[in-house]
């Protein structure tokens, strides 16, 4: 008896429903086209190809090698557009403010005496004398803006790593030249050294060690709920 009822039901609305071709274009039609139209308007908004640029703010309190080469660095690379802070230099709350906002997408921070605290630890890690490890390597921060894409923070992170690298290399080979001109020559560098110099600590996804992992949805994810 029910089922008769809701079959009855059923075809009286199909009836009206057919009758009916504009209530039937907007209940069907509408949101096809909806969905369609900003799944294609969007696409590169959640695409991992998509071509990006960041606006970086470099609060540089070195004003040596490092904080020098570490910004032409970015300045040498279109996806990026550099802000210098200008003295007086905010501290590290003004500056996870202003990134938070929405003013900036990342901040790097360079500390103060980067280079000559690099210098010595290059120095430790390529002599053979036993003063190796003495100096802390130098730790530099990277802020990003918590709405961004986990996949972005990992590519500017990356990004700075790597330009952390070559500056490594480039100060180690110094030492070794400085070494090199002394009486004992190139017998007082250590190998060792030379394979892991880990001048500065790795920068790190600081948002990524905070909350879990989540999914990027496609354009399609995004809109076909709505």
């Amino acid at each position: 008896m029910i089922l008769n009822q809701l079959l009855t039901a059923a075809i009286k609305d199909a009836r009206l429903i057919l009758r009916d071709r504009h209530a039937l274009a907007i209940l069907f039609v509408m949101p096809v086209v909806f969905v369609a139209i900003l799944s294609l308007a969007l696409r590169d908004a959640f695409s991992e190809r998509a071509g990006v640029t960041f606006s970086v703010l470099i609060v540089n309190h070195d004003r040596g090698v490092v904080g020098e080469k570490l910004t032409q660095a970015f300045l040498d690379d279109r996806h990026f557009r550099i802000e210098r802070a200008k003295a007086p230099l905010p501290d590290a709350d003004a500056v996870q403010s202003q990134v938070n906002a929405g003013r900036y997408q990342f901040a790097l921070v360079i500390p103060d005496n980067a280079t000559s605290q690099a210098r010595r630890r290059a120095l430790e890690q390529v002599r053979t004398d036993g003063a190796r490890g003495k100096t802390p390597p130098v730790a530099l921060r990277l802020l990003a803006d918590p709405g961004l894409r986990a996949d972005h923070r990992s590519l500017t992170l990356a990004f700075t790593n790597g330009a952390l690298h070559a500056i490594e290399a480039g100060l180690i080979g110094e030492r070794i030249a400085e070494l090199a001109r002394t009486p004992f020559g190139t017998s007082t560098v250590s190998t060792a050294g030379l394979a892991t110099p880990h001048l500065f600590d790795e920068l790190t996804d600081e948002l990524e060690h905070r909350q879990d992992r989540k999914a990027v949805p496609t354009s399609v994810q995004q809109n076909a709920p709505a």
